[in-house]
């Protein structure tokens, strides 16, 4: 009777949901049929682009010599492998906003739901928002996959099935984490995991040396070469991983394998259901005291704060700045009391800054002209990569963030115009400052010249403002003020299209600067006898302009409507 009931319960809640989200995807493509057209016709350029450039890449590696078919299988293993991590993390980080943060979770609490059916909503919820970006990327990958194997058109819904299957798993790790984490959680544990952190980071530097030259006698040996390479990705074929099993359905579906694939895709079923169960009936029984502990340390963590804030308001009104200043520590103390935006925030720079050190660790000659700026590029592109996805995650919600709180910023004399270019200018110092560090470390780490450092800094301090201009001023043209989960607001239209847009300007930016490389390698400039420093001068330049062509027309139409006090009526 109970199960029933839970069911039921939760059955409404989800019914409720579609139809709230299938009225709002209705709005919002009635609002702008040309973004909706330019959004759909991005997606349908992914995916066959990336079943192209998939394509051409397995073929490229089924054709290495005794080597093709293992690479094959480990990087099929490796993709799967980040793939769970990555669900894991997101998931876990988006559960805690929706079961810890949400006035929506706040409200249902208080009606008389049973627990279980809550909790098991919630993780349904934070499953589909978290996984369905992983299963439209790994869509080109199946394709590419089945059309080298020459698999059967019955590959594509098995594989797709059991990916369907498979993202329940890291959606229950990532609950029963964060659940025991909030109820268990003191705050000494933040001191030990810091000096844990800098014990690692410590040791890491004083023990990791850069990889020496391999001889010619190493070079010969393929054997002791392959194992090299591959003992350091043991860990994503371990059997006892969930992402394994995915691998093994796959490939042996693939290759006809009919009987050993059914048994990993029923291992996959099993453990997901098993998940589900145990998170709807054990872990629901956590939910509860996790929630009370939760609200009670943010209640003391208030007191603790509040004459630390007193005497810092005091500060700031006796400043010329004030207004800014204030508006400013508003938002650092928002960003501060959400432990999923900084949290992902200082994953995400920890990595990057963990990638800029191990750059040296690549192995290639950096003698060479040619790889020397082909890795050099290709670093200016993952740090361009990186910061769209700074400034798409933390940036374009922030507008959005304040909620129905909004009308008060605009009837006070401050006005939205300059909560708009606050906005704009904090984020691109804030995450500004944190790339040109990278960009500096990078260089020196792969011993750029000054020169070729310089244009690179310049142009990443350029796509800073860029980028963060763009985020802000599309979080504004396209708010969502009655949701305060900046996942979900990132997860709609506005986020998709700037998304889009930061991918076109990093294309059109990277492909200006690389004008002094040909000049370079090539001798080919815009008019002849052009020199370095020229071509630089024209590669900037290029960001620049398009920067404004692409960037300042954005920024018009937002100021244009606070200025007007349109966004108003979203409220």
């Amino acid at each position: 009777m109970a199960s029933s009931d839970t069911w039921r319960t939760t059955t409404a809640m989800a019914t409720a949901y579609l139809r709230g989200a299938r009225r709002r995807l209705r709005d919002s493509a009635g609002e702008s049929r040309l973004m909706a057209v330019t959004i759909t016709l991005f997606l349908v350029t992914y995916l066959a682009g990336g079943f192209f450039l998939f394509s051409r890449g397995l073929f490229y590696l089924e054709h290495l010599p005794l080597l093709g078919g293992i690479l094959i299988e480990r990087v099929l293993y490796l993709i799967f492998f980040f793939f769970f991590l990555m669900l894991v993390f997101s998931n876990a980080v988006i559960s805690y906003l929706s079961l810890f943060r949400s006035r929506e979770t706040q409200w249902l609490l208080g009606l008389p739901i049973p627990m279980r059916s809550l909790l098991l909503w919630k993780v349904t919820e934070t499953l589909v928002i978290s996984s369905w970006g992983l299963l439209f990327m790994s869509a080109p990958i199946f394709a590419a996959y089945g059309s080298l194997g020459g698999a059967s058109w019955w590959f594509y819904p098995k594989a797709l099935g059991t990916l369907v299957l498979f993202v329940g798993i890291p959606a229950c790790v990532g609950t029963w984490i964060l659940l025991l984490l909030v109820r268990y959680y003191d705050r000494s544990w933040k001191w030990l995991l810091l000096a844990g952190a800098a014990f690692l980071l410590i040791w890491y530097g004083l023990s990791a040396d850069p990889l020496a030259a391999p001889d010619e006698d190493a070079q010969v040996d393929v054997a002791s070469g392959l194992n090299q390479v591959l003992r350091h990705t043991e860990i994503s074929v371990h059997p006892l991983l969930p992402s394994s099993w995915l691998s093994e359905a796959t490939l042996f579906w693939s290759r006809g394998g009919e009987a050993r694939a059914w048994f990993f895709a029923l291992l996959v079923a099993s453990y997901t259901l098993m998940g589900l169960w145990l998170t709807t009936v054990v872990a629901s029984r956590v939910y509860y005291p996790a929630w009370n502990a939760s609200v009670r340390r943010a209640a003391q963590g208030r007191r603790r704060s509040q004459d630390r804030r007193a005497d810092l308001r005091r500060v700031f009104a006796g400043s010329r700045l004030g207004v800014w200043r204030a508006l400013t520590w508003k938002d650092a103390l928002s960003f501060r009391r959400d432990a999923g935006q900084y949290g992902q925030f200082m994953v995400v720079f920890g990595l990057l800054f963990l990638y800029a050190f191990n750059l040296r660790h690549l192995g290639y000659d950096y003698e060479d002209p040619f790889w020397k700026s082909v890795i050099s590029y290709l670093n200016l592109t993952v740090c361009s990569l990186a910061l769209s996805t700074l400034t798409t995650r933390f940036v374009y919600p922030q507008f959005s963030l304040e909620g129905r709180r909004l009308w008060l910023l605009g009837v006070a004399p401050l006005g939205l115009q300059r909560v708009l270019w606050q906005k704009i200018v904090v984020s691109t110092l804030l995450v500004g400052v944190a790339m040109v560090s990278l960009m500096l470390l990078s260089g020196q780490q792969l011993d750029l010249g000054q020169g070729q450092t310089l244009m690179f800094v310049t142009a990443i301090a350029i796509m800073s403002v860029g980028l963060s201009a763009l985020a802000v001023s599309l979080g504004t043209l396209f708010p969502n003020l009655k949701e305060s989960n900046p996942a979900k607001v990132v997860s709609g239209t506005g986020g998709t299209l700037c998304l889009i847009l930061s991918f076109v300007y990093i294309v059109g930016s990277v492909g200006s600067l690389l004008h002094p490389a040909v000049l370079e390698t090539a001798g080919r400039g815009l008019w002849s006898g052009q020199t370095y420093g020229e071509a630089v001068v024209v590669a900037l330049a290029g960001v620049l302009l398009l920067t404004l062509v692409l960037v300042g027309p954005t920024v018009f139409f937002a100021y244009r409507r606070v200025k007007n006090l349109a966004i108003l009526a979203k409220m």
